[in-house]
């Protein structure tokens, strides 16, 4: 068993530079993030959060299919620079947009926040994980991960001391300014290490598989059946964490009426789930991942979420839903992302670069969005649904994940 400092030196290049790209990428998406949700909520009313949020799949859907015709004219390296330049001048226009209060474009950026971000850190795995192999990935990618994650706590510091003082709108242009610099970044790392190649690029529709298809990565997950399993962790992951995320908010709010104990409330605990995030990532990650494999962490991680959430069926009370609810948020990006990352690294061009794009932009804000939307069009019926409805679910929809966890081929998780 070696051990990761024992890595070779392109194998930390490749994840240290694309942890950086994605360290700068996290810290200006966490500084548009507040203000695009704040002033969407001032202008449109709350009232108008949960249609904005719905729209959210469609606008993933659309960024999902410009980003496969761009790969299929630009190639990876073209690709990831021009949608993260794109993004980068897209923000800055929004910027300027609101401060001259065209208020139109606030509907756009809440939407566009949340795939631009999807894409373009998962065009950073593609790279890690068509760069390195499958036995260094397990002693890597959870510091990868916690190098990136430093750029969106740095970035929350910073943005919730200066948001009165330099007003929100400033915020969205430095978050537009900081993307930039990450374009540089992430293209210097192909400069350095290679542009992955499709090897398995069809020349001709023979087949008779449809262009959009192979575009999107469908083809994909005919041949390499271990997608559709990576694909179900996805959705059912976070089917789960909304759930989560709503019994959390709603016991917060039952225990704590008052919105200025809320908020202090959530300061403690997203400092907590950061903190903790941080120490799986940086320690538990490339531990668990080294000794036990993909596979077995990745049945590993539902074992905990059952627990958890059991202590919500069982003990119900805001403390419950905090400690199950901080479970998911911190081995989320950290111990499911590494290994899952994992998996990837011995498919093909297609899985890495086009399958994988679908599964995890698609597959993660289309999976939230749909489950926020039916709650809420159940909710606008007049139906109260209680935390405890949460919890059943949650607990339901976890078994069926470790079930899933099971099907991912043995040969993947083995051990170092």
């Amino acid at each position: 068993m070696k051990h990761f400092w024992d890595l070779p030196r392109r194998t930390w290049g490749v994840g240290l530079t694309m942890a950086s790209a994605a360290a700068l990428t996290l810290a200006g998406y966490e500084l548009v993030r507040s203000p695009s949700n704040s002033m969407f909520a001032s202008v449109y009313g709350k009232g108008q959060l949960p249609l904005v949020t719905a729209l959210i799949p469609l606008m993933v859907v659309a960024v999902a299919f410009f980003y496969a015709r761009t790969l299929t004219a630009l190639g990876p390296r073209r690709t990831l620079l021009a949608s993260t330049l794109g993004t980068g001048v897209l923000l800055v226009i929004s910027s300027l947009a609101v401060r001259y209060k065209v208020n139109s474009v606030l509907w756009f950026l809440y939407l566009f926040k949340e795939a631009y971000i999807v894409l373009l850190i998962e065009q950073y795995w593609s790279f890690i994980n068509s760069s390195i192999s499958q036995q260094e990935s397990r002693r890597i990618n959870g510091i990868v991960c916690g190098v990136a994650s430093l750029g969106s706590i740095l970035a929350g510091v910073i943005g919730s001391r200066l948001a009165e003082s330099a007003g929100t709108t400033n915020l969205i242009l430095v978050a537009g300014l900081v993307t930039i610099p990450a374009a540089l970044i992430a293209d210097r790392a192909f400069a350095l290490f290679g542009e992955p190649q499709d090897k398995d690029k069809e020349k001709s529709n023979s087949e008779g598989n449809a262009l959009l298809a192979k575009d999107v990565g469908v083809t994909a997950f005919r041949k390499e059946r271990v997608l559709v399993i990576i694909m179900a962790l996805v959705v059912i992951g976070q089917l789960v964490g909304t759930l989560l995320g709503l019994g959390f908010q709603g016991s917060l709010y039952d225990a704590m009426p008052d919105a200025a104990k809320q908020s202090a409330y959530s300061y403690v605990f997203y400092a907590w789930v950061n903190s903790l995030a941080a120490v799986f990532q940086f320690f538990v990650a490339p531990i668990a991942l080294a000794f036990l494999g993909p596979r077995r962490v990745l049945i590993a991680v539902p074992c905990i979420h059952i627990l958890a959430t059991g202590l919500c069926l069982w003990h119900p009370e805001l403390n419950s839903w905090a400690v199950a609810f901080a479970a998911f948020k911190c081995i989320d990006y950290s111990i499911f992302r590494a290994a899952k990352e994992a998996l990837y690294v011995p498919l093909s061009f297609a899985a890495r670069y086009r399958a994988k794009e679908l599964i995890d932009v698609v597959g993660y804000r289309f999976s939230k969005g749909l489950t926020s939307g039916l709650i809420t069009l159940v909710q606008m019926t007049g139906v109260i649904i209680a935390e405890g409805a949460f919890a059943i679910g949650a607990f339901g929809f976890i078994g069926f994940w470790l079930w899933l966890s099971f099907l991912l081929p043995k040969s993947e998780g083995a051990a170092a």
